[in-house]
């Protein structure tokens, strides 16, 4: 691993002072042989993207389009429309037209915010875009209509589209995150920035500086980091070289924190892995009861959402703390699971550089069919039956653990940037547009939707 993915280590990592424990597991043995020959068929077939173009991603909106490639008329949009399957948008001489419902005006926005980035270079057209969290259009459906939404299992013909939470619109976690994670964009350079930080940091520490160039440059790193991030640091003043490398490493993940100085953190952590997430869908209760069965392989808990009335919701007891996401980041091992719909948390956990347990193959957003499993991440099956013999794999196989997680951080830094995302938007658009077989005219009743930079100046 490079020293920018090193450093991603003491990311959220609440530095701790410990010794280096059992070296990792040795080559995998005769016991593991299903799993290593999972892992060894996956790396011997798997092409890494080329990143010209968005290309990555292209076959997917090739593959949500072909359904259409005989023409969508204006009677199938009419009917679109009228049936109320998502929001109605027009975009006529490079202008974005909207129906003035819009069931979720943040998601709505955050829509709106990547095609004003691109309208100068669409033509003029019209679709229906989902902001629910489920799709529309299921294969028994007959005739296909065309329906925009975020995310699909194999089961529906919806064409999937960037999610609107790359730039806003939630989900909201109370109390942390009131608005949802924020913007993608912004994630990522507190990241990068926090990361480049450590680094420097990390360097000094390491040659015995003193302890006021710590606080300075530690200061420094609070001060290019948003509020959303403040909260991930926590760091060390003193120890020794052997200390700080092994904190700055896959082995000090998920390691107690032991004789630290935490600034805006708390401080101890079990080590394990984690999904604490609310509660949305029964597929986690497995985990959260094996978490019971055996707190020393699992760090699961329920916390309370909007909809939570009693402990019956969260299995019977109280509902845990909420935690920063980025707090998840101290765990070597981390759960994705779906909830209503694909989880949006997906791609977050990635940047943790921790190796993901992603549960279940149904539920897609644009960009998960270039994730592969066994190369960026462990596969679960959704009923969690397989879930104790794979933690115990990634325990007794470190090494092949640490792997899969860099490869899965990786992919999401290269191939999931801002430009990745606006770009599959301008393509998937294009390409619609090509399937309309009549010009389109602006509905007098529909309002123009001006830009973020028209609202400002307004």
């Amino acid at each position: 691993m490079g020293r920018a993915a090193l450093a991603l280590w003491a990311l959220a990592a609440a530095a701790a002072v410990c010794a280096p424990g059992a070296a990792a597991g040795g080559p995998a043995d005769a016991k593991w042989k299903a799993i290593t020959d999972h892992i060894n068929r996956a790396l011997g077939v798997y092409k890494p993207c080329v990143k010209e173009n968005c290309s990555c991603h292209q076959s997917v909106w090739k593959q949500d389009l072909a359904p259409f490639r005989g023409g969508i008329s204006k009677e199938t949009i009419s009917d679109v429309v009228s049936r109320k399957l998502g929001t109605h948008y027009q975009i006529i001489k490079n202008k974005l037209y909207r129906e003035h419902d819009c069931m979720f005006p943040a998601r709505c926005s955050g829509v709106e915010h990547f095609i004003h980035g691109i309208i100068n270079r669409l033509p003029d057209m019209e679709m229906v875009i989902n902001v629910r969290d489920y799709p529309q259009v299921p294969k028994w459906m007959k005739p296909i209509i065309p329906v925009f939404s975020f995310s699909k299992t194999a089961e529906y013909n919806d064409i999937m589209y960037p999610a609107w939470t790359f730039w806003e619109g939630g989900p909201a976690v109370w109390p942390i995150y009131p608005t949802g994670l924020g913007r993608w964009d912004l994630m990522r350079e507190d990241l990068r920035r926090y990361v480049l930080e450590m680094s420097v940091l990390g360097r000094g520490l390491m040659e015995n500086k003193n302890h006021s160039e710590c606080h300075t440059a530690l200061s420094r790193i609070k001060a290019t980091l948003t509020s959303r991030t403040k909260g991930l640091i926590a760091i060390i003043f003193s120890g020794t070289r052997d200390d700080l490398e092994y904190i700055n490493s896959w082995k000090g993940k998920g390691k107690p924190s032991l004789g630290l100085l935490s600034l805006e953190l708390y401080a101890v952590e079990k080590p394990g892995v984690i999904p604490k997430k609310q509660e949305t869908s029964s597929e986690r209760d497995p985990l959260i009861l094996l978490s019971r069965e055996n707190p020393e392989l699992v760090d699961a808990e329920y916390t309370k959402n909007q909809a939570w009335k009693s402990e019956k919701d969260t299995l019977g007891k109280p509902p845990a703390k909420e935690i920063p996401l980025v707090d998840h980041c101290k765990y070597k091992y981390l759960f994705n699971f779906r909830g209503v719909a694909a989880s949006f948390r997906l791609k977050h956990l990635f940047l943790c550089g921790s190796l993901v347990f992603h549960v279940g193959e149904e539920w897609l957003e644009f960009f998960y069919q270039q994730l592969k499993p066994w190369v960026h991440y462990i596969p679960v099956k959704s009923d969690l039956s397989d879930v104790r013999e794979l933690l115990q794999f990634a325990k007794e196989n470190d090494n092949i653990a640490q792997e899969i997680a860099e490869r899965g951080r990786q992919f999401i830094t290269e191939h999931l940037q801002m430009e990745d995302v606006s770009c599959y938007w301008e393509h998937l658009l294009s390409e619609y547009s090509q399937t309309l077989t009549y010009k389109v005219k602006r509905r007098k009743n529909y309002s123009e939707i001006p830009s973020e930079r028209l609202k400002t100046e307004l």
